[in-house]
C-alpha cells in the first residue's frame, strides 16, 4: 500500500539522482590549463610540441582529446546522488512486490516507523499503522517498551488539538488498558482528554446589556468501546486586566433546560465510541450563563477571562449492573475535576447603539431565504360542541441551513388582526424547544403557539419579522436578516380537541 503521491517522489529521486552523480562525476573545473581528457593529465609545456599524452599514451591528434582546465570530481554530489537512486529503486522494487504478491507491507515495518506514519502520514494511512499496531498487541508480537512508546504517542496525539484525533488510538489505547498496560495516572488522563471544550462568548454587546456567554461540549477525542460522562460547569467569569469577577446577570437570565438556575449548573454529556460522534443526556448539553459588565465601562474593546469546570466518569466503573453515581458539583481543585481556560475579547457598543447587524435584503436574498426557511402549516383546534369560540392556533416553521442567521417574532395575519405565537432564532444556542432531522443539510423545526378568538378563515398568512434584541440574548448571532418574510394563503388546518 503506497500512495500515488509517494510513487511521483520516488519517480522524481532517481532521474534528480542519476543527474547529481553525472554532475559529481564531470567535477569541478580547478584550473585553466590544457589537460588530457583521457587521464586529466596536465599538459603544460608538453602540449603542442608532444603529440602524445606522457601519462596514459593516448593520441593528442584526436579531435578534442586536448581540453581547457582540470577538474576535480565532486563527492558529496557523487554519494547523495547514488543513495537517493538506490533508495527509490529499493522502495519501488519492494512496493511492486508487495503489490503484486498481496502482501501487507505495514506488517514488516517496526514499530518506530508505525508510530512514525501515525502521527504524520494521511489519515488512510495513519489508521493503517495504528491498526497494525493493535494488531501485534493481540497476538503478542510487540515488546513491553514498544507498547509503552505506543501508549505515550497515543496519549500525547489525544492531547495535542492541532492534530485530527482517530479512533484508532482510542482503540489502541482501550486495548492497552484492557492488558494492564496503562499506569492509573495514564487513565485518568485518558480520560480528562476525552472530551474538548468550547467557549462562546457574544463578541459585541450594547453598553449596560448582559455578556451572554455558552460552554459546549465541541469534540470527543476516544476509541469504540469508550463509554464516559462528562459533567461541566461554568465557574468564573472575570476581567483579565484586573482579576475582577463579573457577576451573574439576574435580568434576562436563562437556562438551557428552562427556568431560573445558577451558573454552576452542572451539564451531563455522554462521550461514547464513534469518532467524534456523542450523544447527549439532555437535548443540548450546552451550559449558557450571562454575566454582567461593569457600569463603567465604555465603549471599545474589553478582555474577559471564563473559567470552566469539568471532570469525566466511566460509565462502566459501577456494580451490580449500576451506573456509578454522578458529582453533582464541582469544586476546583477536587480529585478528578479539569479547569479550562479561555479568554476572548468583546466589543462594547454605545448604550443607544445596537450590538446586532441587520443584513439588508436584495431580490436574490429574500428568494433563498423564502427557500431555506418554511411554513409547514398552520393547525387549529376546535371543538365543534362547544360554544367556545378561543382556539389555540399552532405554526410550524422549519429551516436548512438559512444563508443569513434570523432572529424573528413570528405572526399569524388572522380575520384582520396580527397574532403573536412566538418568536425564534437560528443560534447554535436556541432558547426555544426545537426537532433536528440530522445529517448534512440539517432541518430545524419549531412549532409556534397562541390563543385566537373568533372564527376560523380557510387560509392565514404568517408573517416573520426580525428582533434585533432577541438576538442580543444569544452569544453568537451578530447579524441577522433584517427583512420580513411573509407567507401568503396558509391553508389552516382544523383539528378537533383531542382526536382528529
Amino acid at each position: 500500500m503506497i500512495s500515488l503521491k509517494i510513487l511521483l517522489w520516488l519517480f522524481a529521486a532517481i532521474p534528480a539522482g542519476l543527474l547529481l552523480i553525472w554532475l559529481g562525476l564531470r567535477g569541478r573545473r580547478i584550473n585553466r590549463v590544457p589537460a588530457c581528457r583521457q587521464c586529466s593529465f596536465d599538459l603544460s609545456g608538453s602540449w603542442p610540441a608532444s603529440t602524445v599524452c606522457p601519462e596514459c599514451g593516448v593520441g593528442l591528434k584526436q579531435s578534442k582529446m586536448v581540453v581547457t582546465g582540470q577538474r576535480r570530481r565532486m563527492w558529496w554530489l557523487i554519494v547523495p546522488g547514488g543513495l537517493g537512486v538506490a533508495l527509490a529503486g529499493l522502495a519501488l522494487a519492494s512496493a511492486l512486490f508487495f503489490t503484486l504478491s498481496g502482501r501487507d507491507v505495514y506488517k514488516y515495518k517496526p514499530v518506530s516507523l508505525l508510530l512514525w506514519e501515525g502521527r504524520n502520514a494521511s489519515p488512510e494511512y495513519a489508521e493503517a499503522a495504528v491498526k497494525e499496531l493493535i494488531d501485534r498487541m493481540i497476538t503478542d508480537k510487540i515488546t513491553d517498551p514498544e507498547i509503552d512508546q505506543a501508549m505515550s504517542v497515543a496519549l500525547e496525539i489525544q492531547g495535542n488539538l492541532d492534530k485530527p484525533w482517530l479512533e484508532e488510538w482510542g482503540a489502541l489505547i482501550e486495548r492497552g488498558m484492557l492488558d494492564g498496560d496503562l499506569t492509573n495516572e495514564q487513565k485518568a488522563l485518558y480520560r480528562q482528554q476525552s472530551g474538548v471544550l468550547e467557549l462562546v462568548a457574544r463578541s459585541r454587546v450594547r453598553l449596560g446589556d448582559p455578556l451572554p456567554i455558552a460552554v459546549r461540549l465541541k469534540e470527543t477525542r476516544v476509541g469504540p468501546e469508550t463509554n464516559l460522562q462528562m459533567c461541566f460547569q461554568v465557574n468564573e467569569v472575570k476581567y483579565t486586566s484586573d482579576g475582577k469577577s463579573l457577576p451573574v446577570a439576574t435580568k434576562g437570565f436563562f437556562s438551557t433546560f428552562g427556568g431560573e438556575s445558577l451558573p454552576s449548573q452542572l451539564v451531563y454529556a455522554y462521550i461514547a465510541g464513534n469518532a467524534s460522534q456523542y450523544r447527549w443526556r439532555r437535548p443540548e448539553g450546552v451550559v449558557q450563563t450571562r454575566h454582567r459588565l461593569r457600569s463603567t465601562d465604555k465603549p471599545g474593546m474589553v478582555s474577559i477571562s471564563v473559567e470552566s469546570l469539568s471532570a469525566e466518569v466511566d460509565m462502566t466503573a459501577g456494580s451490580m449492573g449500576q451506573e456509578p453515581r454522578m458529582p453533582t458539583r464541582l469544586k476546583k481543585g477536587g480529585t478528578g475535576t479539569t479547569s479550562n481556560q479561555w479568554v476572548t475579547s468583546v466589543e462594547i457598543v454605545p448604550a443607544d447603539g445596537s450590538s446586532v447587524e441587520l443584513v439588508p435584503e436584495t431580490e436574490q436574498l429574500k428568494k433563498q431565504m423564502l427557500w431555506c426557511v418554511t411554513v409547514d402549516d398552520v393547525l387549529a383546534n376546535v371543538d365543534p360542541a362547544s360554544k367556545d369560540s378561543n382556539h389555540k392556533i399552532y405554526a410550524t416553521i422549519s429551516y436548512t441551513d438559512p444563508k443569513v442567521p434570523m432572529a424573528m417574532e413570528a405572526f399569524i395575519w388572522i380575520a384582520g388582526t396580527e397574532l403573536k405565537v412566538g418568536e425564534f432564532t437560528t443560534s447554535e444556542f436556541p432558547k426555544e424547544r426545537s426537532y433536528d432531522s440530522g445529517g448534512q443539510g440539517k432541518k430545524r423545526t419549531i412549532q409556534l403557539s397562541g390563543w385566537f378568538e373568533g372564527d376560523l378563515p380557510d387560509t392565514v398568512d404568517v408573517i416573520l419579522r426580525p428582533k434585533p434584541e432577541l438576538a442580543e440574548s444569544t452569544p453568537d448571532l451578530v447579524s441577522i436578516y433584517g427583512d420580513e418574510l411573509v407567507y401568503e394563503k396558509v391553508q389552516v388546518t382544523k383539528q378537533k380537541r383531542g382526536g382528529t
